[in-house]
């Protein structure tokens, strides 16, 4: 048995003294579901309010298999928080504790209105409700305890003098104090100008003692510049706790006693612990690193899913050490499809839909618009030509726990995985494994070909064609899931807070992030302009002054309502939007990437030798980009390609045109 707790050896300085914990009585107090939806005034007028909160419960619920018994566990709340608000771990936590009025330590559909409508919508008609208002100072009061390293509850917690003084400082720093304080100081100090350089700063603080006076009128003293100066410290390479895992990869090598079984993700065994270890609550990992919307271990779908990852990986590798040769070339008329899923149409056709309604739960938590960390690796249009995207994975890292870079990288797929290439349905396999084993780590954008519209319309080079030759028997039900899944995908994605990735354009520029957000799905069709924008309108191609504003875009449709944006709608869009920078597809481009409107925007395609039968327009690249930060604290952009392969039937590229664009 473990000694924790018991008294040291003869020769120990001191005997150990366990920590007494201070208990209080709960915080909470128990309401009705009827009691809170008459303290919230849920009148006919405002019960869509209520059927919104309840469709998006169940969605969540239903994403995460939790919908047996109808109550949000707090893991899953906390991720799906982040997609559709954008909460931090410990803000979330805090909502999800305060809103918890009966004790579960989980939220029924009254409970997470109550959230929704004391953290969500901020109605005023709200502002003086006094159960928001009980709601909003239990989270205050939630988050300063759950600040605390391995802090799992809130129950029979206090908060620290230390505690109090964080929380008096951090409200002390708001809005209203700040203002209060400038308009005290700054026009003291430079009441007729704009900038003020530094001696002249230092001895208007300094002069006969108005330093101090100025402190003293606003409530501060010298303490808090000093705290200032001492708390502005680097942030770029620090970190939250330190956290074991209870899983490794294991990999077993072939030998002449042993055949080879590859690399398997095991349950860290007795022997890699030491003897009667018990383990810090401060180094226990919370929830599995895949999130709480990744399929079980143990569920069908996992197991489809990552054997098609784990072939693809293989063929990644293999494609990137072999000699090159075409998409369409390589593994043709469903060679690729039987290497992935097996061979067989119905044991085919099966386990695509499986994957298919596996991503459609997922889709269906998140919103419109989601939200992904850096680094990130953004790919661009693949329209059906696997080993283009093989190839990225290859040479630059892949989408894998196992030899890849899954654990530590965000990968966003944006739009067009279909249509006109040798491999649809096996980018749409390996895309859909993807999102059912790593969903908090890939994300799938909708493109303009993601629609039954343009896979019906192509004739022989759409998806609907496509999949009726591969699935002769079977092609109704495969086309019929992978499309239920493509009108749940989200429409856009923000990368670190700074890089809007998105199909198409951002049309007249008129809308907004927010509008992005709440658009509502499932979507069959482009019925709302600034969706229709997203993911159907173009750059123009040029800075000049001529190119500025919003033109018509013939290219897309005469009168469709598809606009071309000039490079000032995309940097006034990113000003007021608070980006960056904007990253989309839809377009092919000779070097697989191409820089806009002041570097404010970037066209990226991920498909080579993309127009075979038109000659020298073949030779395009395919590209990649990765968004990392860099050792000054810059999101960096980091463009990869893969260059084209010369086809003996096309006209070769001339010198002065390869001159050009190297």
């Amino acid at each position: 048995m473990a000694n924790l707790g018991l008294p040291g050896p003869s020769n120990a300085l001191e005997p150990f003294r366990p920590v007494q914990e201070v208990v209080s009585n709960r915080i909470s107090r128990k309401f009705g579901p009827e009691e809170v939806l008459s303290k919230l005034r849920v009148t006919a007028e405002r019960q869509h309010r209520q059927i919104e909160s309840d469709m998006e419960f169940d969605r969540i619920l239903w994403a995460a298999n939790q919908s047996k018994d109808q109550m949000l566990a707090e893991e899953t709340f906390v991720a799906a928080a982040a997609q559709l608000w954008g909460f931090t771990r410990v803000a979330a936590r805090a909502m999800f504790y305060a809103s918890d009025v009966n004790d579960t330590a989980r939220l029924d559909k009254v409970e997470y209105l109550l959230l929704r409508e004391a953290f969500v919508k901020n109605d005023e008609a709200l502002a003086d409700n006094e159960l928001i208002q009980e709601i909003q100072l239990r989270a205050i009061y939630f988050k300063y305890v759950l600040r605390r390293p391995a802090q799992r509850t809130v129950f029979n917690t206090v908060l620290t003098a230390a505690e109090m003084l964080d929380l008096v400082r951090d409200l002390c720093t708001g809005d209203t104090h700040v203002q209060k304080v400038a308009a005290h100081l700054l026009p003291r100090l430079h009441s007729d100008k704009e900038t003020i350089p530094l001696q002249e700063f230092v001895g208007t603080f300094m002069d006969r003692g108005k330093l101090q006076n100025l402190l003293d009128s606003n409530s501060m003293s010298v303490n808090d510049i000093v705290s200032n100066v001492r708390d502005a410290r680097d942030q770029r390479f620090k970190t939250g706790r330190v956290v074991l895992d209870g899983r490794a990869e294991s990999a077993y090598l072939s030998s002449p006693l042993q055949e080879k079984k590859g690399i398997e993700s095991d349950v860290v065994g007795s022997e890699a612990v030491n003897a009667d270890m018990e383990l810090d609550p401060q180094c226990r990992a919370v929830g599995g690193w895949r999130g709480p919307m990744a399929v079980a271990r143990t569920s069908e779908e996992y197991g489809v899913a990552l054997q098609v990852i784990k072939v693809a990986m293989g063929l990644a590798q293999e494609a990137a050490s072999s000699n090159d040769m075409l998409d369409r070339d390589w593994l043709p008329n469903g060679a690729g499809l039987d290497r992935l899923l097996g061979k067989g149409e119905s044991l085919q056709a099966n386990k695509i839909c499986l994957l298919a309604k596996a991503c459609q739960r997922q889709f269906s938590s998140y919103p419109s618009l989601v939200r992904v960390r850096a680094p990130a690796k953004v790919f661009g249009d693949i329209h059906g030509q696997l080993r283009d995207v093989l190839l990225l994975f290859g040479l630059f890292g892949m989408p894998y726990h196992c030899g890849g870079d899954i654990q530590t990288t965000s990968y966003v797929f944006n739009g067009d995985f279909v249509d006109r290439g040798e491999h649809q349905l096996e980018v749409v396999a390996l895309l859909f494994s993807l999102h059912v084993v790593y969903p908090m780590q890939v994300y799938l954008v909708r493109g303009n070909h993601e629609f039954r519209d343009m896979s019906e319309n192509m004739g022989e080079l759409g998806f609907l064609h496509h999949c009726q030759s591969r699935m002769k028997k079977r092609w109704r039900s495969v086309f019929d899931a992978v499309h239920s899944a493509f009108d749940w995908m989200p429409l856009g994605a923000v990368v670190a807070g700074k890089v809007l990735v998105l199909h198409g354009g951002l049309g007249d520029g008129t809308w907004g992030l927010r509008d992005l957000e709440e658009l509502k799905r499932p979507m069959q069709e482009l019925d709302c302009d600034h969706a229709l924008n997203a993911l159907w309108s173009d750059p123009s191609d040029s800075d000049n002054t001529m190119s500025r504003g919003v033109h018509s875009n013939e290219e897309r449709g005469e009168g469709a309502g598809i606009h071309q944006f000039g490079p000032d709608i995309t940097q006034t869009f990113c000003m007021r939007e608070g980006i960056d920078l904007v990253i989309r597809s839809h377009q092919f481009v000779r070097q697989g990437y191409k820089v806009m409107h002041g570097g404010h925007l970037i066209t990226l395609f991920s498909a080579r030798n993309y127009l075979l039968d038109d000659g020298e327009a073949s030779h395009n690249d395919a590209a990649m980009i990765l968004l990392a930060t860099d050792l000054n604290g810059h999101l960096r952009v980091h463009p990869k390609r893969v260059a084209f392969m010369p086809h003996p039937d096309s006209v070769p590229p001339k010198e002065s045109w390869w001159k050009n664009f190297s």
